[in-house]
This record gives structure tokens, C-alpha cells and sequence, in this order.
């Protein structure tokens, strides 16, 4: 099916005027706005796939968004070089956004597009059942297990085959998992099938590196510790633990009640007795960053098509364990460090591999961070949408697709 243009995109019939006997006039279903649904409320994730989305008359009001923002307050944030344009910010409700014109690329089909914020994935999904909205992001697994089963008419979904990768993040820093012996029998003991089955209802692929199995920077050959119950047992019994109690920190909200109760009884079974602490986001984030925190789910940003700049960010070193950056583990290995700084200046792609592959090798080694696997995040939209898909890392606008070639046939 071709993209309808502006004059054949209509829907259903509207009478036009007062009187009974006018005729019935077709309306453009490009002019009718194009509501989403985002459901993450916290503002660098609501404002996160914005410059993508806007145009260059947003950018031409400032090119330093942290300047644009000071001086201008969220109301006007943010510039950017995307298909549409800033409408309005009405802060915990909604964005609005307009068809930019001018825009270098591929122009969109629709003229407005209202981004609507919901804190709850299941009254956005209901708003969409509804038909209050033509399309969410990170639709609830179980209702798109129900789509994919033919359970649920009318809807339908995009989805984002690694925008998510999971693991679990040892602040390595501080006892107990300083203990490299601790870390890797936590990582023998790990089902990583298991978990993605329990919370993702088996929308997820296990892997044991931070790339999935069969991309370019995934490395065949590189020892990992394999699921092992009696090599758990064995390295925590090397590692000297006695049966304390270790809490584990998760996020409010999502899957992560499920991801981290599979995780404690997985641990249960080789004899660690875990505690979990599920905390407010915000929260979350300072116990990271200051290392308070003995263990943690963590997510990574999917896949980078550079490995560089998804390796070196969580594993360089860092001046201060009390105030941590990207590398929440606190780890800090001087040989991980240099081959990383050497791998950013490298040009040659053979040289880059053969310092990637060194590094990937040293991570499996010492286990600062265990990698379960990747999930896809899903949109999921009524059936009149028509022409949207997303790219790996779920975004709105994406150099193959998007909001700018998606239309309402309706």
C-alpha cells in the first residue's frame, strides 16, 4: 500500500455547514492530529528522541540546547533538525508539534502530531483500545504476546529488536563484590532464558556480551561464564561467603519486579540470601551514582553502531567512586582503561576489533558487569496507522522511517 497523498488521505464522512441537505465532504486525515502516547513521566526520557523530531526553525532560535533551556525554560526547549517543529509543552500532559516544511529530508504526511504523557502503561494501552490515541511506545508485553496471538483486533505493533539490553551491575568498589570470586559465581548461577521468559514473556534474546549474538561487534570465541550451579557453589564457597545478606537495587515500576524476584530465587538456589530494594527512579540514580549500592539490574542503551562509544562511557575510569558518572560499577582496570583510550583513536577497523576484542575478553574476566540479554520495546498502534516503523534503538524518527512517513488512513 503507497502513501495516500493530501487530497486522497480521508476518512470517514463529516458534513460540512448547517443545513440537512449539504453534501458530504471527505477530510484529510492528514489534518486530523496524530496522537501518541509516551509513557516514561521523567523529563530527560520524554525529552530524549525530541531533536530528531524537530525542525531547523526550532534550531535556529539557539544551537546550545543546555543555553536555550536556561534562557528560555522548557516551554521553548528544544531546538533540532527533524521533521517537525515545537508547538507547545504543557509539563506532565503534553507536547505538541507541527509538519516542518522546510525540513532537508523526507517531509511527513502529517501536519500535527500530539505526544501525550501517561504514567502508567495500562491506562495508555486502555486510551488506545479506546481510540483516544492512534499509537504508545513501550506497549506492556502481555498485551503485545495477545496482538501477536491474533487476541486482540484492530492493534497492531512496531517494534525495536534490541533497544534495551538488560544485565546486572556489581558496584565492584566496595565489599561484597570487590570479590571478583563473588561476582563471577553470581554469574554461573544466572539463567538468563529464564529471566527474559519471566519478566519480557520471551520477547528478549539471551547474550552474554553487551552486543547480541551475530552482530558485527559481538565476538565469537571469548570465554563467558557459562550457567553452572555447582561452579557457583564452588566460587561462592572460595569467595568466603557465609550466607549474609545482600541487597539487590532495582527501579520502581516496568518489568523490574518481575526481572529482579527471578534474579533473587535464581541466587537462592547456590545459597545467597538477597535482599531487594526497589527504589524511585531518582532515588535509583543517587545510590548509583554515589555508589550506595551493592548489586543492580541495570539497562543498557541498546546497540551503538560503535563500540567505543558503548564500552568506554560504563568502563573508563573515574576520579571519584562517591561521584560516578557513566561507570556506576566503579570499576577500574588500568589495562581495560588503555586499550579503550586506544581503541577511541583508532581508524583502522581490523586494529579497532582486535582492541575491542582484548577489551570484551578483560570484561568477562573480571565481571563488573553480567549481561543478560536484549529486549525489544514495542509501539503499539491502531490498525489506521499506517507507514511507522522505528529502528533498533525505538526512536520516533529514524533515517529509514518514522513519524515523517506514517499516515492515518482513516
Amino acid at each position: 500500500m503507497r502513501p495516500r497523498s493530501n487530497r486522497d488521505l480521508f476518512g470517514d464522512s463529516q458534513r460540512v455547514g448547517g443545513g440537512g441537505n449539504e453534501k458530504s465532504k471527505p477530510i484529510s486525515s492528514r489534518h486530523r492530529p496524530f496522537q501518541i502516547c509516551r509513557v516514561d513521566t521523567t523529563a530527560a526520557h520524554r525529552l530524549r528522541a525530541l531533536p530528531r523530531l524537530l525542525g531547523a526553525q526550532s534550531l535556529r532560535r539557539s544551537r546550545d540546547p543546555a543555553d536555550h533551556w536556561r534562557h528560555h525554560g522548557p516551554n521553548r526547549f528544544p531546538p533540532g533538525t527533524g521533521p517537525f517543529k515545537f508547538v507547545e509543552w504543557t509539563p506532565q500532559q503534553r507536547i505538541v508539534f507541527e509538519r516542518f516544511p522546510d525540513y532537508w529530508g523526507h517531509k511527513a504526511y502529517v501536519d500535527r502530531v500530539i505526544l501525550r504523557i501517561i504514567g502508567d502503561t495500562t491506562v495508555s494501552f486502555t486510551a488506545l483500545q479506546a481510540g483516544d490515541i492512534d499509537m504508545t511506545e513501550r506497549a506492556p508485553y502481555e498485551w503485545i504476546k495477545e496482538i501477536r496471538d491474533g487476541k486482540l483486533k484492530g492493534i497492531g505493533f512496531a517494534e525495536s529488536r534490541y533497544s534495551a539490553g538488560r544485565a546486572i551491575e556489581f558496584n565492584v568498589a566496595d565489599p561484597p563484590f570487590n570479590n571478583k570470586k563473588l561476582r563471577l559465581a553470581v554469574a554461573h548461577a544466572i539463567d538468563r532464558k529464564e529471566i527474559l521468559q519471566a519478566a519480557y514473556f520471551g520477547f528478549g534474546e539471551p547474550s552474554d556480551q553487551v552486543y547480541p549474538k551475530g552482530h558485527k561487534w559481538y565476538f565469537e570465541g571469548v570465554p563467558s561464564p557459562a550457567y553452572d550451579l555447582n561452579k557457583a557453589r564452588a566460587l561462592l564457597k572460595e569467595a568466603g561467603y557465609k550466607g549474609e545478606e545482600i541487597e539487590m537495587l532495582g527501579s520502581m515500576g516496568g518489568t523490574q519486579e518481575v526481572e529482579i524476584a527471578t534474579v533473587q530465587a535464581q541466587l537462592k538456589k547456590i545459597g545467597m540470601n538477597i535482599k531487594i530494594k526497589m527504589a524511585e527512579r531518582g532515588a535509583n540514580v543517587q545510590m548509583r551514582r554515589k555508589g550506595q549500592y551493592a548489586f543492580k539490574l541495570s539497562g543498557d542503551p541498546g546497540v551503538n553502531p560503535n563500540p567505543v562509544d558503548l564500552y568506554l562511557p560504563i568502563h573508563a575510569c573515574e576520579s571519584d567512586p562517591r561521584n560516578r558518572n557513566q561507570n556506576e560499577s566503579g570499576y577500574c582496570d588500568k589495562e581495560v582503561d588503555a586499550l579503550l583510550r586506544a581503541a577511541a583513536a583508532e581508524h583502522d577497523e581490523n586494529q579497532l576489533r582486535a582492541l575491542m576484542r582484548k577489551v570484551v575478553t578483560r570484561l568477562q574476566e573480571d565481571a563488573p558487569i553480567v549481561t543478560i540479554g536484549h529486549t525489544s520495546r514495542f509501539f503499539a498502534l491502531r490498525d489506521h496507522v499506517k507507514g511507522f516503523t522505528t529502528a533498533y534503538d525505538g526512536e520516533f524518527v529514524w533515517g529509514g522511517g518514522g513519524l515523517n512517513r506514517a499516515w492515518l488512513d482513516k
